[in-house]
């Protein structure tokens, strides 16, 4: 399963995802992004403590 892509804003909340290979131990997150309509910039990089 993979994190959904657009154009427009996708990700609205922290989503983890287990890693395609079987074996891996590895976790992805998605987080929401920058510069966006909803979050800009600067609060972007003060919510993720940037």
């Amino acid at each position: 399963m993979a994190a959904p892509t657009g154009i427009i804003e996708t990700t609205s909340t922290v989503r983890s995802y287990p890693d395609p290979c079987p074996n891996s131990r590895m976790i992805w997150y998605d987080v929401h992004g920058s510069g966006t309509q909803e979050v800009s910039d600067w609060k972007y990089f003060k919510d993720m403590g940037l």
